[in-house]
């Protein structure tokens, strides 16, 4: 439903690619499926958090279309540097203002934690914290694929190679870099199949 009317429901554009930023979340659904389905994690808890994670970013850029450029100058792409720079101009950051919404749409407090945490997952309460490192190695991976949300990217070194957060997610759970890789590369052939 988010996808179906995305954009009807906003009617200014954003200061960055919405198609990115749309694909970016579809993919990280399909991702995060993929991962909760090997791991026995709840898919629709898994989906729903990865496909709204950065709807905070779409609220803080529609508050403040300029403030939000000043974001994204900051982070000069960077998306290690998104939470930060999110931080200095607004005095908040994506992950919170999303999970805010979501705990206003009355969403399953799975999917708001997995939101709200899915920079910092370590964080997160025990109880939720499989889907905050969930939604944040969905996010990861769809970046690892080689496509960046319309705000920001990781280094092609951190494609090749990646960094030491995405290895502790991956430790959290017992998954091999090869398993997430192959859950990576079959999400993607969902997504190409569906048109996504």
């Amino acid at each position: 439903a988010f996808a179906i009317n995305f954009q009807a429901s906003i009617k200014r554009n954003p200061p960055f690619s919405d198609v990115h930023y749309l694909k970016h979340a579809l993919l990280s659904a399909l991702v995060a499926q993929e991962v909760a389905q090997k791991l026995k994690l709840d898919t629709g808890m898994a989906f729903l958090s990865s496909l709204m994670r950065d709807i905070g970013i779409y609220l803080l850029a529609m508050d403040d279309r300029e403030k939000y450029l000043e974001v994204i100058k900051k982070t000069d792409y960077d998306i290690s540097k998104l939470p930060i720079a999110e931080n200095e101009v607004f005095g908040t950051y994506h992950p919170l203002m999303g999970a805010r919404l979501l705990q206003q749409w009355n969403f399953p407090l799975e999917v708001i934690m997995g939101v709200a945490f899915h920079h910092n997952p370590e964080k997160a309460d025990k109880k939720y914290q499989a889907y905050a490192y969930l939604t944040y190695l969905a996010e990861q991976g769809v970046f690892r694929l080689g496509f960046d949300n319309g705000v920001a990217d990781i280094t092609d070194d951190e494609r090749e190679e990646p960094n030491k957060s995405v290895m502790k997610a991956l430790a959290y759970f017992d998954l091999s870099l090869n398993e997430y890789d192959a859950l990576l590369k079959k999400a993607m052939e969902h997504s190409d199949l569906m048109g996504v």
